[in-house]
């Protein structure tokens, strides 16, 4: 599954947020807050990767228990614990509005590459496949399995592992 772009003319809307990203993904399906970071963090890997930018402007990830976790966004979900998050049908229009506004199409694509390979996952599996993988692993050595965490999860290391494990793709 190759996607195609042009990193050289790649935009990012400068008013674009990782609050748009994650309402992009719960646009799609309801899911709970664990599944939206993760999503949110493979559209910052392969943005990186095909864009040669960040997702969104002033992004970061840090190496928590559970996986790459944004803090800007998990201080704006954290009030729905555990239950998945939807968008109420009477603001859905609102929502499209907004990420059609706000994202450009270069981040609709990432987003809806995202989506097609990973959005079937659940939360536990993406949390998985995360914990197998170098950027987060190396950001928690010399941790405990549940030491808390606020190792950042560079775009260095994001892009040397994930351009050697996914060359076939980019």
């Amino acid at each position: 599954m190759k996607i195609e772009f042009s990193a050289k003319d790649a935009k990012i809307h400068p008013n674009s947020d990782i609050l748009l990203v994650a309402q992009w993904f719960v646009e799609k399906a309801e899911m709970s807050h664990k599944k939206i970071q993760k999503l949110c963090f493979y559209a910052e890997v392969w943005s990186l990767l095909e864009l040669g930018k960040d997702i969104v402007p002033e992004i970061r990830f840090e190496a928590w228990v559970h996986g790459p976790v944004c803090p800007k966004l998990y201080d704006e979900l954290k009030k729905f614990g555990w239950r998945d998050i939807m968008i109420a049908e009477e603001f859905k229009s609102l929502v499209k509005k907004d990420l059609d506004k706000n994202l450009s199409g270069d981040q609709k694509r990432i987003l809806q590459f995202v989506w097609d390979a990973y959005g079937d996952l659940t939360a536990d599996e993406l949390e998985s496949l995360t914990h197998k993988e170098d950027p987060w692993k190396n950001a928690r050595k010399g941790l405990r399995m549940f030491d808390s965490s606020q190792n950042e999860i560079t775009s260095d290391a994001i892009i040397k592992y994930y351009s050697e494990k996914y060359a076939e793709f980019i």
